[in-house]
């Protein structure tokens, strides 16, 4: 690997210096790149390397991260001292990247943006190559926001959100280091290349309502900055203030959620998880017992070879629900250590109990009981994943696709025939016809694909391909 510096002798011996003879004649220099891991790894080391040298000066150390971080000192602390390794590497990207092609030279020439070339031309770093390249692409080039329309290995199609007037377009990306889902709003800063523009080495990554959200509001400050008799540059601004978001989003000082509080259907009682269990003397007997009572549905799966029967009970509150539907009390289970009953409140596990007990006399005796709020079964989910009794039920991957298709299209066939509060209590069908009505549902599709597009890579399978919708409903992606 070459570590020719851009002010070292070119080595083909001319005595010009490397960044004015074959630097621009190097395979893969100026404005294109290998589409590869190693030619990331170079890239990220340059930029983050020019920004080391850069904030050596105390005086451009200062106006750098003043600028970036809008002086506020805690948001700096938390971006430095992060103990998250995929958001500090993205950090130290952006900001490298800005530095270089973005970050306004307050001491110098203001109206000149980044300093790229001022690495170029007195960073003593002995750059690689394809390093030394990017650096000089990078020059000029902007953050922005934009939608994920269409992804391939190697490229993915983009709609850019803010500036407009340009249509979509496909830029190459680094395969193996980022993984964009159709409808993602993302913040990407572009850099010229030989065919497609390349994404820079940083990403933006936002929910994407939020991203939306975000377009809308850099749009409007952009309309009021026009107004303005010194406006600032709106392309520069607007990637700063994208910037300054990811920021917010990420390091910014966030106050601990608070779940809602949530009752239980037919009463005031707040949610929880109760689990109650019982010794069981006879089990024949007890399933006998619960047989007798119409309000309690009963399951028998079926069990393994050599496994005790898999017996459910469901105690159900009959038309207690909108439309006459039943609501559940309780659920029963046999299990090798006992009955186990479960519960989503305190008042309803106690009515379970006086049930159980007056329906089969001493063949249940009450063991042991256990509370759970939903912050703890929370925070415990998070902490332990998935149980082994969950990650052994998985269907195969490819019956688990099939069924999920078949599910959510008998659902979504019928979505579209349903009001929708949405679409101001019109279908999804009717709205499709109407102009005023038609962005709605693309956007609502667009949500659904980019949830389940989310969910997929959650869980290691395939995506489902509503592309039915788009067609039923007349509309293109």
């Amino acid at each position: 690997m070459s570590k020719t510096g851009p002010a070292d002798p070119c080595p083909c011996g001319s005595g010009k210096a490397y960044r004015e003879c074959c630097f621009a004649k190097e395979p893969g220099a100026g404005r294109s790149a290998q589409e590869s891991m190693s030619s990331y790894a170079e890239r990220y080391n340059a930029v983050t390397s020019a920004l080391g040298w850069l904030l050596e000066d105390e005086r451009r150390r200062n106006d750098i991260l003043d600028c970036f971080y809008r002086g506020e000192e805690e948001l700096y602390d938390s971006a430095w001292d992060s103990k998250d390794d995929a958001n500090c590497l993205m950090h130290s990207a952006l900001l490298a990247e800005w530095a270089i092609a973005e970050a306004p030279d307050l001491a110098g020439d203001a109206r000149r943006a980044g300093f790229a070339r001022l690495v170029l031309r007195k960073c003593p770093v002995a750059f690689s190559r394809e390093g030394l390249a990017w650096i000089r692409a990078l020059e000029g080039s902007a953050m922005s926001l934009y939608e994920v329309r269409q992804t391939e290995p190697g490229r993915m199609l983009v709609q850019e959100l803010v500036h407009g007037g340009t249509g979509p377009e496909w830029i190459e990306t680094y395969s193996g280091v980022y993984v964009a889902m159709q409808w993602d709003v993302v913040g990407l800063r572009l850099v010229p290349g030989r065919e497609l523009r390349h994404m820079g080495t940083g990403l933006l990554d936002f929910e994407r309502s939020a991203g939306l959200r975000l377009a809308s509001q850099v749009k409007k400050w952009l309309v009021r900055n026009a107004r303005h008799k010194d406006p600032e540059d709106p392309v520069r601004m607007a990637g700063l203030l994208c910037l300054q978001a990811w920021l917010y989003q990420t390091f910014g000082p966030h106050e601990q959620a608070s779940l809602p509080r949530l009752v239980v259907g037919g009463s005031k009682e707040e949610v929880c998880f109760v689990k109650d269990w019982f010794r069981v003397a006879d089990w024949d007997a007890l399933k006998d017992a619960l047989a007798s009572r119409e309000d309690v549905m009963f399951d028998d799966r079926k069990a393994g070879s050599g496994e005790a029967p898999r017996w459910s009970w469901t105690w159900l509150e009959r038309g207690a629900m909108e439309g006459g539907m039943d609501r559940v009390l309780a659920t029963f289970f046999r299990k090798p250590d006992g009955l186990l009953v479960e519960c989503m409140a305190k008042g309803r596990a106690d009515a379970a109990r006086a049930m159980l007990e007056a329906c089969a006399g001493g063949l249940a005796e009450h063991a042991s009981r256990s509370v759970e709020s939903i912050q703890d079964a929370l925070a415990r989910r998070l902490r332990e994943g998935p149980s082994p009794e969950v990650k052994s039920n998985r269907l195969p991957p490819d019956v688990e696709s099939e069924v999920l298709r078949q599910v959510n299209e008998r659902y979504y066939r019928q979505w579209m025939d349903m009001s929708v509060p949405a679409l101001d209590g019109r279908t999804p069908r009717h709205a499709a016809r109407l102009k005023t009505q038609k962005a709605k549902v693309v956007e609502l599709l667009k949500d659904i694909e980019n949830s389940e597009n989310a969910r997929a890579r959650n869980e290691g399978r395939q995506p489902v391909d509503f592309g039915f919708l788009w067609k039923e409903l007349g509309l293109e992606r």
